[in-house]
């Protein structure tokens, strides 16, 4: 008996104390037992002889009785709460969103229920505050690569008959002009090609999303061979060699992905060893839960590993211009493509010895509508 009797006080000082709201219910629908946290959760003094059906909105008491006494006939272990919204009513009239695990009472011979309620509103305050961030921050984005796509696309042309004018002046159709007037002429000429660099860039780089096309099965190798045979002039110049191990199909925009491809390869060619032939290579792995890693890794200049992650920012240049000519753009373009295929794209660089950029992929995607096409009309 002495036993029986720690056992029973043990037992009530575990359910007083549990974290979560604990309340035993009759099966006629009383609350026979509560501890201090489900008093709390709901408002009373104490909920001991109250209706378990007076913590239920009002709207919901009659479906609530009745799921009850089905509960009670055919009782299991059971979560309520985690796949809908489930509300309870506070003695004050207001509501609080409640997750509520239900479980038969062990030895009870007559149906008694005991339920474990646990306060969701700080966790459903925080989702919201998540979700509004969320949609805050895709709205930012839209309205971002909307900008970038009409900045880039409207000031092409004025940029054109800059270039056209100044190209017209130094032809000397129109006068002479001084050793000085050209050699300023000429620096507009360049300064205007360069911004219409950039501008083409940054049209790229909001087209990725904005003109995305539908996700299809494509042979990875075979973007390989049409990338090689894009570059093929830029290979045979720098006496380059690439080589590829077994490539995957997957899910991707085949022309993205043929871009995405293209400008790692571009990369490993503009930023080639002056000591040595360009050796890129292209291989693959399969990842677990249906994920593929490409590694496409070369023996080029390299660069400082504390750039690893700076890379692949807009505009972000590691040398300088005359060196290496270029907008910066190219390795951010990789990555916001790599987003659109719900990838990781990383890079690690070894200064004079080369760099690996490593692409993990998901070799299936969910079946996501393309978005509408912006129609660029350059006939002006």
């Amino acid at each position: 008996m002495l036993a029986a009797h720690r056992i029973r006080q043990r037992l009530e000082s575990i359910f007083e104390s549990a974290p979560n709201g604990m309340i035993v219910v009759s099966p006629s629908g009383h609350i026979l037992q509560a501890n201090a946290t489900a008093n709390s959760i709901f408002r009373y003094t104490d909920l001991v002889g109250h209706f378990v059906e007076d913590l239920v909105p009002r709207q919901d008491r009659l479906d609530h009785r009745d799921r009850r006494v089905s509960y009670t006939e055919s009782p299991s272990k059971r979560m309520m709460g985690d796949r809908k919204d489930l509300f309870g009513l506070c003695l004050d009239g207001s509501m609080v969103p409640l997750e509520i695990g239900l479980n038969p009472v062990s030895g009870s011979d007559g149906g008694e229920i005991i339920a474990s309620i646990v306060d969701i509103s700080e966790r459903r305050s925080y989702e919201q505050r998540i979700q509004l961030h969320n949609e805050a921050l895709e709205r930012s984005n839209k309205e971002l690569e909307e900008f970038a796509f009409i900045a880039s696309h409207d000031l092409r042309e004025p940029l054109r008959k800059i270039i056209s004018f100044s190209r017209l002046l130094l032809s000397n159709d129109y006068g002479k002009f001084t050793k000085e007037g050209q050699e300023f002429t000429n620096y507009i000429v360049s300064a205007a090609e360069r911004m219409r660099e950039l501008l083409e860039s940054l049209l790229s780089y909001s087209r990725i999303t904005s003109q995305g096309r539908h996700f299809t099965e494509t042979d990875v190798a075979q973007v390989v061979d049409q990338v090689k045979a894009d570059l093929q002039l830029s290979i045979e110049e720098t006496g380059a060699s690439i080589d590829t191990g077994d490539l995957p199909r997957i899910d991707a925009d085949s022309s993205q992905l043929r871009q995405l491809l293209q400008n790692l390869v571009s990369n490993s060619l503009k930023y080639r060893h002056p000591e040595r032939p360009p050796h890129i290579l292209i291989q693959g792995e399969s990842l677990p839960e249906s994920r593929y890693r490409l590694v496409i890794s070369d023996n080029g200049i390299g660069f400082d590993p504390r750039y690893n992650e700076q890379v692949f920012e807009v505009f972000k240049r590691l040398h300088g211009r005359s060196e290496h000519p270029g907008t910066g753009m190219g390795l951010a373009i990789c990555r916001k493509i790599v987003d659109r295929h719900n990838g990781i794209i990383m890079a690690n660089g070894r200064q004079n010895e080369g760099t690996t950029f490593i692409i993990d992929l998901p070799v299936r995607q969910q079946n996501i509508e393309a978005p509408p096409e912006v129609v660029d009309d350059d006939r002006d």
